[in-house]
């Protein structure tokens, strides 16, 4: 199996996710593809930014998607997400 992972807000200050690292240690990176689509406090996304993760899911060719996200619009982008996704990928 293998998912497509989007890393889409760290906290403020870092530089690079550490996700990919942890599935390396726990042997799961042969199965996962990572991308870095953008690296902000989830308060800074803007509407380009949901447009640029909207089109990377859609343009994905993994039927499995895992994106991370910090928890202040965590709602305002699964909506987001949710009402303007065409796919019926896992994410």
């Amino acid at each position: 199996m293998t998912l497509k992972y989007f890393v889409v807000t760290l906290p403020i200050g870092t530089t690079k996710s550490i996700i990919p690292k942890y599935f390396e240690l726990i042997g799961l990176s042969d199965e996962l593809e990572f991308t870095e689509l953008f690296m902000k406090d989830s308060r800074e996304i803007s509407s380009e930014d949901l447009k640029k993760l909207q089109e990377n899911i859609e343009e994905s060719p993994h039927s499995k998607i895992i994106v991370t996200h910090g928890t202040y619009t965590m709602p305002e982008t699964a909506r987001y997400l949710n009402e303007n996704l065409k796919t019926d990928k896992i994410v």
